[in-house]
């Protein structure tokens, strides 16, 4: 992920009922985020904690926010997935570094960006892959996340 990039509007990290989540907030370096875009029932966004962690946060229809973190050793290595249920709704998300692009899109989820794969379920798939195209010189390794 990259968060050199001015920060647009767009990008503010996701409110409840209007107003800052934040009961989830105070750890996150607000001015990091970035919003990746969105599914049919969720946004998604990316951002640094404190600790300079790697994050992806969900938003749900303005009911409800998760997020997990990550080193960024770690999430170069794995990357990583969030799960989250609201009350009509339930959203699984699958980020990796901005390098990477998805092998294949499960069924019942989107990819929302090329490194960010989203939905409600997963089909029959057991695993979603990630690699690096052939033209992009790295040293990433391609990352598999069981769907369990």
């Amino acid at each position: 992920m990259t968060f050199a990039a001015e920060q647009r509007p767009e990008d503010a990290l996701p409110t409840v009922a209007g107003q800052p989540d934040d009961r989830r907030s105070d750890e996150l370096a607000g001015e990091t985020s970035r919003f990746l875009g969105a599914s049919d029932h969720a946004k998604f966004w990316a951002v640094q904690n404190d600790d300079g962690a790697i994050c992806l946060v969900i938003g749900l229809q303005d009911t409800s926010t998760a997020r997990t973190c990550l080193a960024p050793a770690d999430f170069s290595r794995r990357g990583v997935w969030l799960g989250h249920s609201g009350p009509e709704e339930r959203v699984l998300a699958f980020l990796v570094p901005d390098a990477m692009e998805v092998e294949e899109v499960p069924e019942g989820m989107t990819a929302v960006t090329p490194w960010l794969v989203a939905g409600e379920s997963t089909g029959d798939a057991e695993t979603v892959r990630f690699t690096v195209p052939d033209d992009i010189d790295s040293s990433l390794a391609p990352i598999e996340m069981p769907l369990d």
